[in-house]
C-alpha cells in the first residue's frame, strides 16, 4: 500500500489500456477484424479511434486469416474514409502473412519474440487466435495446450514490455458471452471484450447497423465503458464511429 499509485497508460484513452494481452471475441462476419484494422490505422497514425486519442507508434499485424485482396481494400477505404494516403503508414504499419498456420508454438516463437524485441511494436495483432493453433480437431478445449499457446504469447510480450497484443477469437458455441475453448483463455489474457449485434438488429453487416463493443470481468478492464459502434462510409472511403452507451442500453 506504501508503493506509489502507478499513472494509467493508455492504447486508447479509457477504453483500451496499453501493456496488456487483450482479446476481443465475435461471430464470424460481425466486424472484429475491420474494428482491429481501424484500430491498427489509428496507432500507426496517431489519429483518433472511435473519436478517443490513441497513442502513436508501430504496429504489427499478424493477419493469417484473411486473403491479400482484403487485407488491400479495406485499409485503401479506411484510408479514404479518414482522409490520408498510404504514405502515412509507410514504416509504420506491417501487415502480413507470416506462415503460423498449423504450425507448433516453439516453431514460430522464437523467431517472433526476436522480430518483436527489434521492432519494439507498440501494437501486436493475431488475426486469430485459431491461426497460432497446430492442426488437431476440438484443439480450443484443451486446457493445457491453450495455457501453453498463452505462454508463449506472454513470452514473446516479455522481449517488448510495452508493447500491447490484441488477439482476435470467436465465441464459445454454447455459451457466446465467453471466448471459444478451454476456460483457462478468459483467465490467462488481461482483458477482453465481446463485440455483438444488439439485440433486435438483423445479422447482417450494412452501414449505418450498430454493433457492441462490450468488455467483461478481467484484472484491467475495470470501469472501461461499453460502445456502441456504427461503420460509416464517407466519400467512397471506410470509418468507424463510436458512441459511449451504458452497459443496458444494448438491450
Amino acid at each position: 500500500l506504501k508503493l506509489p499509485k502507478p499513472e494509467s497508460n493508455w492504447l486508447v484513452h479509457e477504453l483500451m489500456p496499453a501493456e496488456y494481452i487483450l482479446m476481443i471475441f465475435s461471430p464470424e462476419g460481425v466486424g472484429k477484424s475491420v474494428l482491429a484494422y481501424n484500430l491498427a490505422i489509428s496507432i500507426a497514425t496517431g489519429t483518433k479511434f472511435l473519436g478517443l486519442e490513441t497513442q502513436s507508434g508501430t504496429v504489427l499485424y499478424m493477419d493469417e486469416e484473411n486473403p491479400d485482396s482484403y487485407m488491400r481494400d479495406i485499409v485503401e477505404k479506411m484510408l479514404v474514409g479518414r482522409g490520408l494516403t498510404s504514405d502515412s503508414l509507410a514504416g509504420k504499419l506491417i501487415i502480413g502473412r507470416f506462415a503460423l498456420l498449423g504450425r507448433q508454438p516453439p516453431a514460430w516463437s522464437p523467431l517472433l519474440e526476436r522480430t518483436v524485441e527489434i521492432l519494439k511494436p507498440t501494437l501486436l495483432v493475431f488475426d486469430t487466435l485459431s491461426s497460432l493453433l497446430p492442426f488437431r480437431e476440438n484443439i480450443e478445449n484443451d486446457a493445457a495446450l491453450m495455457k501453453g499457446l498463452l505462454r508463449h504469447v506472454r513470452a514473446v510480450k516479455d522481449r517488448s514490455p510495452k508493447t500491447t497484443i490484441l488477439i482476435l477469437h470467436h465465441p464459445s458455441k454454447s455459451r457466446g458471452n465467453r471466448p471459444r475453448g478451454a476456460g483457462s483463455i478468459g483467465q490467462d489474457v488481461d482483458g477482453y471484450w465481446s463485440l455483438g449485434y444488439p439485440r433486435g438488429r438483423q445479422k447482417k453487416n450494412e452501414r449505418d447497423q450498430p454493433t457492441i463493443f462490450k468488455p467483461h470481468k478481467s484484472r484491467c478492464l475495470a470501469g472501461i465503458p461499453h460502445y456502441r459502434i456504427v461503420p460509416q462510409h464517407p466519400l467512397g472511403g471506410y470509418e468507424l464511429i463510436g458512441k459511449l452507451i451504458g452497459p443496458g442500453d444494448d438491450q
